[in-house]
């Protein structure tokens, strides 16, 4: 299976340990500033999302949250690809491949968040959301960081 073909990962239930921030870290820097930026949002959103769910929150503002990191995601793959073609990214079509995959699955779970019947219906949903960004982001666009970051000689 090609990275870009990675399939959505088993997503263990809620607990403490898995809903703790995310510390942003200088790991997650891929070279490229407005890629940089797009990835420090989604790890700001995502802390939000986690603390939501952790505290309780009302399902609408966990669903709120959601579809913010589902449009984020959109604007952010695309604003991705367009960097990649400017640096040569071989691997773009495959990347492009996962990026309209992923989309697909988080949009489809913002859309069973907003008829969900139950709160465990939400977060579970959003937890879907959640991993499936998260996997792309530390499974999948490590093999972009590679690239760029042999083309600038590092």
């Amino acid at each position: 299976m090609a990275p870009g073909d990675a399939p959505i990962p088993a997503r263990p239930a809620a607990n403490e340990e898995s809903l703790r921030p995310i510390a942003w870290s200088e790991a997650f820097l891929m070279g490229d500033p407005t890629i940089d930026a797009g990835h420090r949002n989604f790890i700001d959103n995502v802390n939000r999302l986690n603390a939501a769910i952790r505290d309780h929150a009302d399902p609408a503002a966990i669903a709120a949250i959601c579809d913010s990191l589902v449009a984020d995601a959109a604007e952010h793959f695309a604003s991705e690809e367009a960097v990649m073609s400017r640096q040569g990214f071989g691997g773009l079509p495959a990347h492009r491949r996962e990026h309209r995959r992923l989309l697909t699955f988080i949009r489809g779970q913002a859309e069973q968040i907003r008829i969900a019947a139950t709160r465990a219906e939400v977060v579970d949903g959003a937890l879907a959301i959640k991993d499936g960004l998260l996997s792309h982001l530390f499974r999948v666009d490590i093999h972009y960081k590679t690239h760029f970051l042999e083309g600038r000689g590092r």
